[in-house]
């Protein structure tokens, strides 16, 4: 048997993790798929990453400041989205790799991939291949456009996936050009369409022993997050026009510069009560008792003469200081915080959302924790990342009972590497 994470981590009432005793077979790469490995992982999957040294994945390369190659184990992101995980070193390929995947998909409860639709039914490991040896198998397909349609074999990355959504059509100021935003906000989405779509496969086979085949577009997966966008468009006939940081209701509803270089603060006002609130934490001056500001669609309509005067109080001002009093005063602030901020912050580190994971190429690194809870009883055990291939020999002899002389048979072949 393989090995789990531990079901007890030396709390009282510990519970076995909720997906102990589900083996995932993980030919995920990048950020989309992996990510949603992780979080199976994380709940107590057993999850064996597929990787090869033909085409490595993207999260193991990078370099160091020097310009040097970490090496295939030393990337933050890799060890971050495959972590708890096994790694197995196999070249799809070649005839002993596809027999030992084959084998493997036999013993598996799950398989995800986020591969172009062609690649794995030309390798002759496609669903219909896999369900042959395993009816009970749950895969998981999360193509960039989908299976099926003319535009199926597009080639897509974050930044062209947020494209092809439309959601940079949506985001930039007025007057100014599209904008996109700096990372592949895709990604993280259709992890969780995908994770919660395996969850509720996984729940129906419980109840008719079927397996299915699941198949995800990334594109459509981005598109049910943009509600808004497209529905003023099919209700009204109008298309949706780039905002800023303006709300079509809302004012104040901005971003403003304070007392500190590089410090701002939001603020969001949706009723008169918040107003009211933000009037006293300015200490009620007498601009804000004038008819332009008297109500909330008053307000609207002046935005800009309301942004000027609440970016003057705040410019004298320290953020963090400010968004508490607002908030005392029950109006939704905040100053932006920077990434050194949030690693910092005490209710973040109250939380447990950062861990430390121990490598054994890296040494201790913090690490994000799994950002929802199942009850104390259930707090995941993390592993670090796996090194390339590291299991290899442990999930072919011990999992699927291949003897030392055929695993150097295979090597020699070609198959592992």
């Amino acid at each position: 048997m393989m090995p789990h994470p531990p079901a007890e981590s030396g709390r009282p009432g510990q519970r076995r993790p909720p997906l102990a005793g589900v083996r995932v077979l993980d030919f995920t790469w990048v950020w989309a798929g992996p990510f949603c490995t992780q979080l199976l992982a994380d709940l107590g999957a057993e999850v064996i990453k597929v990787e090869s040294a033909r085409r490595t994945d993207n999260t193991r390369l990078g370099r160091l400041a020097d310009g040097t190659p970490k090496g295939l184990n030393r990337n933050a992101g890799h060890n971050q989205l495959n972590r708890s995980k096994l790694s197995i070193n196999c070249d799809l390929s070649s005839p002993g790799g596809k027999q030992v995947i084959l084998r493997l998909a036999g013993v598996c409860d799950v398989a995800v991939e986020n591969f172009a639709p062609r690649v794995l039914p030309k390798l002759g490991l496609g669903y219909e291949r896999l369900a042959e040896l395993n009816p009970g198998l749950i895969m998981l397909s999360m193509s960039g456009l989908g299976a099926t349609g003319p535009l199926r074999d597009t080639i897509l990355y974050g930044n062209s996936q947020l494209a092809i959504a439309g959601m940079g059509s949506l985001l930039g100021y007025h007057g100014g050009p599209p904008e996109n935003i700096a990372f592949a906000h895709g990604d993280p989405v259709n992890s969780y369409h995908a994770f919660y779509a395996i969850l509720a496969a996984l729940w129906g086979r419980s109840r008719t022993g079927c397996g299915q085949h699941i198949e995800l577009s990334q594109l459509e997966g981005l598109l049910a997050t943009m509600a808004e966008g497209v529905l003023e468009y099919t209700m009204n006939g109008r298309e949706p026009q780039r905002r800023g940081n303006e709300h079509p209701m809302m004012a104040p509803h901005n971003v403003y510069h304070g007392r500190d270089d590089g410090s701002w603060l939001s603020i969001a006002v949706s009723t008169d009560a918040e107003w009211d609130g933000l009037c006293a934490a300015m200490g009620r001056p007498d601009w804000t008792r004038r008819a332009p500001f008297a109500s909330q669609v008053a307000r609207w309509d002046h935005r800009d003469a309301l942004d000027e005067r609440v970016a003057g109080w705040v410019r004298g001002h320290d953020v963090h200081e400010l968004a508490e009093l607002l908030q005392r005063h029950g109006v939704p602030a905040s100053a932006m915080e920077t990434v050194h901020e949030l690693v910092t912050d005490p209710h973040l580190k109250d939380r447990g959302f950062f861990v430390e994971i121990d490598h054994p190429e890296t040494g201790p690194r913090g690490a994000i924790a799994t950002p929802f809870r199942l009850g104390a009883a259930t707090v995941p055990t993390y592993r670090h990342a796996p090194l390339f291939g590291e299991h290899t020999d442990t999930v072919l002899g011990e999992l699927l009972g291949y003897s030392a002389r055929e695993l150097t048979e295979l090597r020699e072949a070609g198959a592992l590497r």
